[in-house]
């Protein structure tokens, strides 16, 4: 029984090192658009401080002009938006541990991050660390590492098949190459496309009672914790998202917001209902605004700038309102202590 035992266990060791050198030797992708994760990465590193860092999924990486609002606010921007599918815990710890004196976090996040996507598709996940491994060494959750091991064996056997087939295809939208040396998502604007009408962004019911379930909040109190502890900011904005995906679910939002402001110890500029457009301002989805809605968003980035640093005093424990942009009705809030 014992040696019975002991074979199996050699065997299984031996798979493992077999499955772990497969993973290893199978060249990844260089243009797969989670490749990306490798250049963002770097940025993170290599781009001095105080710079502001943008977090979110795709809806950051399609929606953002970071060149534009470098110029505006005259400090360095970095866009680490990817895809939603990687995880809230993934994109707070990609830039938690690269925090610096003086950075400016801006997180936004796709509605599906405060409920589920807590740590991430195990397909996305594999597939960025495989460009990335350096990725892999700001993770702290067991069933996150669970994730990457199933994610690359799943992206080994893609790999696999792409290399036997010879398949050198790259879709030319959603590749490396359509990210700019900011971060920002780029290649789209020289095409029109319309969105898909038929997609739905759907609220689930009960918001309150899954958010009080929710470890997303604890995980981004804590990241504001972080953001303390380096002498940096972070601020919650909303994403884009279809008029009338806001319209049909309005209450739905507006517990949500009350909820987050609540609970959430990161300030939150803006409400839900100041950031939704029109069709005609999105590329192929919700969530992906074209070149006209980007610059509704960047015009409130950079209206929002300047509003802060129009700050003098210490809020302490109070909500401050104010006024920014002409002709712009948007109300910024700031929930905790801000000072200069």
């Amino acid at each position: 029984m014992i040696k019975l035992a002991r074979n199996i266990f050699l065997l299984a060791i031996i798979v493992i090192m077999a499955l772990a050198a497969m993973v290893i030797l199978t060249p990844a992708d260089p243009n797969n658009y989670f490749a990306a994760a490798k250049d963002k990465h770097h940025m993170l590193y290599e781009i001095k401080s105080p710079r502001i860092i943008l977090v979110g999924g795709s809806n950051v990486a399609f929606s953002i002009d970071g060149q534009m609002l470098e110029r505006s606010v005259q400090m360095p921007v970095i866009n680490t938006g990817l895809h939603v599918g990687l995880g809230l815990r993934f994109m707070l710890d990609e830039v938690r541990a690269a925090l610096k004196d003086g950075d400016i976090v801006i997180l936004f996040l796709e509605y599906e991050l405060f409920f589920d996507s807590l740590d991430g598709n195990p397909k996305f996940l594999g597939t960025a660390v495989k460009s990335c491994p350096e990725c892999i060494l700001s993770a702290d959750s067991p069933h996150q590492f669970f994730n990457f091991g199933i994610g690359l064996l799943q992206t080994m056997e893609g790999e696999l098949t792409r290399n036997i087939r010879n398949d050198s295809m790259t879709n030319l939208i959603y590749s490396r190459q359509s990210f700019d040396s900011h971060g920002d998502m780029v290649r789209q604007l020289e095409y029109i496309r319309v969105s898909d009408f038929r997609k739905r962004l759907v609220l689930p019911a009960n918001i309150n009672d899954l958010l009080l379930r929710s470890p997303a909040i604890e995980l981004l109190n804590s990241f504001s914790e972080s953001c303390r502890a380096s002498n940096a900011r972070v601020f919650l904005m909303f994403p884009g998202i279809f008029v009338r995906d806001f319209n049909s679910q309005e209450e739905k939002f507006t517990d949500l917001y009350r909820a987050l402001k609540e609970k959430l110890e990161i300030p939150i500029l803006g409400q839900p209902q100041d950031f939704i457009y029109p069709y005609r301002m999105f590329y192929d989805s919700f969530y992906h605004l074209n070149h006209e809605g980007g610059i509704c968003i960047r015009t409130v980035l950079s209206n929002c700038w300047t509003s802060l640093w129009k700050i003098e005093a210490v809020v302490d424990d109070a909500d401050r309102h104010f006024q920014v942009g002409a002709g712009n009705s948007f109300s910024w809030i700031l929930m905790s202590s801000i000072s200069d």
